[in-house]
């Protein structure tokens, strides 16, 4: 039981430690770049729902999301 337990607690800490990366990586985004990629990345939007959250058609959230990620790959 010891053992499932401290196998649980080090998933448990490499998923945090991988949602600090994103929640850093995101901080650095233009502000409305940010609020898609926290919706999508953080608080799991499906695309539909940040289209209406965001009040954007479908393309302009994807055209977003792409000018979001070809910032996060620059670095």
């Amino acid at each position: 039981k010891m053992q499932v337990q401290k196998k649980i607690n080090k998933e448990l800490e490499k998923a945090y430690k991988e949602m600090a990366l994103i929640e850093e990586v995101i901080n650095d985004l233009p502000q409305r770049e940010k609020r898609l990629m926290r919706l999508r990345y953080i608080h799991c939007k499906k695309w539909e729902e940040i289209c209406i959250i965001m009040n954007y058609e479908w393309a302009q959230v994807h055209r977003l999301h792409a000018s979001a990620l070809r910032k996060v790959n620059h670095k």
